[in-house]
């Protein structure tokens, strides 16, 4: 053997014998001596089980000496099996008379209950009981599942309890020994309890509900409504210490164990709806907040199963109903520490209703996570926790509702001392603002004039001012100019994007300036075209003598500029003259434009013009002629147009025309 193997064989050997040490030391006596004068015995530690996985075992068979080799002493607190669970105790009588006692199986939730032990002539008889019997079918009037026992004088007798969940809350029993005094004394504290948190649950909702009349603050309504689910909860399971069936449903056990069912989902949904509503805050915790939605979703899918098997017994096996209900639990518990982590979160954030909140729920949470531990260490949690957990939970949120209501009036107070203290102040300064906001408008509108003048013409900016729109007006004479920069296309392939925008601004804007010394009317701009007109809005007779002499400007700045620019434009420039409409269109942004064919055969001109040159048509060479010196380039093609007469013009040879500074 290897060395390594031997110190596995001795670490096992070890462990071995250290849990059956331990487990010698948790073992009770195999015999339980009972005394005359005990009033209450634990038999937990003494109670050997048997597992009977089909159900179908009777008592001679758990007494033949195969089986009786199979009890072993294990917790009796056994939680989830579709199993049914033989115990067995040996009770010893000492005394010189025969003892009366009350054998307590500790449960009233199981579904098959059997109680055995042998009568004076040695035979053993059979009590049997149920949660689905109706109370007065038990064989004692006791709130957990209670069969009368006679112990013989100086004998030692062996008893059986057969338990089994056919349900979907799980199997555990607890074994006692009472005497009957002690045990109805035992059951009245723990009813006077229940009564008493009843009262105070029906007093404080109650009184909510009575405050919610009044002030209609929907806080009070919710509290209403997670206190129902609460101490509803709380009555029909472990809170009830067992009196709900023998108080809310004696007649109908049926009820009971669909109520036991129904109440899960509402249980968690409304204290966390009053929880998230009364708080507030939780939606800045987004992660917590989606956690905590889908344990309560998961909780009310998961309470659907234990609803199908109490209607649909044959439909969901029992088995998978604990396996519902255990999962539903966990949720349960996973939605509680939910709470716990959002409320401290928001305590360290500084928000007081989250501290009331925090405080108040720690008790419960503390209650439900024993309950949910206790299955896994086979303990038995006290019956009382869950329920003054609860009861501290109802009436410290009660308090943080009170509470809330005194911030709220402080509040209140405060801010009505604010307004007072606003109003007196903003009265000075609303004066103010009124003067100053004058004199914004009164910038604003003159602002909006002067852009409103750089898009459009004066007279029909000052019409649509006035009027709200402008007319379109027809113009018998005018003349159309296009200019248009020749290679502009390999231009825009080869130069920078942010270069080209600013050639064409620096001679776009020198063309404005000379357009406003001619006396001529900007339209538009078309990419590298540029078009402007004559004789409208206001018509002039020397239109078109405005456009030539607008025209040779350009050319010549484009002239100048050339010979220092490193980049040389060639400019092409078409006038013609006729009749034009012209009108202001668009409703958000206003443009002024022109329309006609003398606009068309315009933009022929100039594309059937020559870089440098200024090509006018026939037309607007009548009207020029005594002005400029022009020569006549015959009938040239234009699209669409066929062939037209056209000029180029020349130098100007009327001293009228005076010369435009470039």
């Amino acid at each position: 053997m290897s060395s390594k193997s031997w110190r596995w064989s001795v670490a096992i050997a070890l462990f071995a014998l250290l849990a059956c040490t331990l487990a010698r030391a948790q073992s009770g006596p195999a015999v339980v001596p009972v005394a005359a004068a005990q009033e209450h015995l634990e038999l937990i530690a003494s109670t050997f089980v048997l597992e009977d996985r089909d159900g179908t075992l009777r008592l001679e068979d758990v007494q033949s000496p195969a089986l009786r080799e199979r009890f072993r002493q294990r917790s009796t607190r056994i939680g989830m099996s579709a199993s049914a669970f033989w115990m067995r105790v040996k009770l010893s009588n000492n005394a010189a008379r025969d003892l009366n006692r009350w054998f307590d199986s500790g449960n009233w939730t199981l579904q098959e209950v059997e109680f055995f032990a042998p009568d004076a002539a040695g035979h053993y008889q059979r009590q049997s009981a149920s949660s689905l019997a109706p109370f007065a079918a038990r064989p004692l009037p006791t709130t957990t599942f209670v069969f009368p026992l006679t112990l013989p004088a100086g004998q030692a007798v062996e008893v059986y309890l057969r338990v089994r969940c056919t349900g979907y809350v799980g199997v555990f029993a607890r074994p006692q020994l009472w005497q009957q005094h002690a045990y109805e004394a035992e059951k009245a504290g723990e009813k006077i309890q229940w009564f008493v948190y009843l009262g105070m649950g029906g007093a404080l909702g109650l009184f909510n509900f009575l405050l919610y009349l009044s002030v209609r603050d929907p806080n009070y309504r919710r509290y209403v409504y997670s206190m129902l689910a609460m101490v509803s909860t709380v009555s029909m399971n472990a809170g009830s210490l067992g009196f709900a069936p023998e108080y809310l449903w004696p007649t109908l056990p049926f009820a009971g164990q669909l109520a036991f069912a129904l109440i899960a989902f509402p249980n968690v949904f409304f204290p966390f709806h009053f929880a998230f509503h009364f708080i507030g805050q939780y939606p800045s915790i987004p992660r917590v907040l989606r956690a905590i939605q889908i344990c309560i979703a998961l909780v009310g899918l998961l309470s659907l199963v234990d609803v199908s098997r109490v209607l649909l017994p044959d439909m969901v096996p029992s088995i998978v109903a604990q396996g519902a209900f255990f999962l539903a639990m966990t949720f349960m518990t996973l939605l509680m520490l939910g709470v716990m982590i959002g409320n401290t979160i928001l305590v360290l954030r500084g928000s007081r209703r989250a501290l009331w909140m925090a405080i108040a729920w720690t008790p419960i949470c503390l209650a439900f996570l024993e309950l949910t531990v206790m299955p896994f260490t086979h303990a038995f949690p006290s019956r009382t926790h869950a329920m003054w957990a609860s009861a501290f939970e109802l009436v410290f949120m009660a308090l943080a509702l009170a509470d809330r209501i005194n911030i709220d009036r402080k509040t209140r107070e405060m801010a009505q001392a604010e307004v007072v203290d606003v109003l007196r102040r903003s009265e000075a300064e609303l004066e103010d603002k009124v003067k100053q906001r004058t004199v914004e408008l009164t910038r604003e509108r003159s602002r909006a004039q002067e852009l409103l003048h750089n898009i459009l013409p004066v007279e029909l900016a000052a019409e649509l001012s006035r009027t709200g729109s402008a007319r379109t007006v027809r113009h018998e004479s005018a003349t159309v100019m296009f200019t248009d920069f020749s290679s502009f296309t390999q231009a825009v392939a080869t130069m920078p994007a942010d270069r080209m925008v600013s050639e064409l601004n620096e001679i776009f804007a020198a063309f404005d300036d000379i357009a406003d010394a001619c006396g001529i009317e900007k339209i538009k701009t078309i990419g590298d075209a540029y078009m402007a007109a004559a004789g409208l809005p206001l018509p002039c007779a020397d239109h078109a003598v405005r456009c030539v002499r607008a025209a040779l400007a350009m050319q010549a700045f484009l002239d100048e500029r050339n010979r220092s620019a490193s980049f040389k434009w060639g400019l092409r420039v078409g006038i013609h003259s006729g009749p034009v409409v012209a009108g202001v269109v668009g409703k958000r942004k206003y443009a002024f434009d022109i329309w006609g064919d003398t606009v068309n055969i315009a933009s022929r001109m100039e594309s059937a013009g020559q870089p440098g040159k200024v090509n006018v048509s026939a037309y607007t060479f009548d009207l020029i002629q005594r002005d400029f010196a022009c020569e006549y380039r015959g009938k040239v093609a234009a699209k669409g147009k066929g062939e037209i007469d056209m000029y180029f013009v020349g130098a100007a040879i009327s001293p009228q025309v005076e010369s435009v500074p470039v």
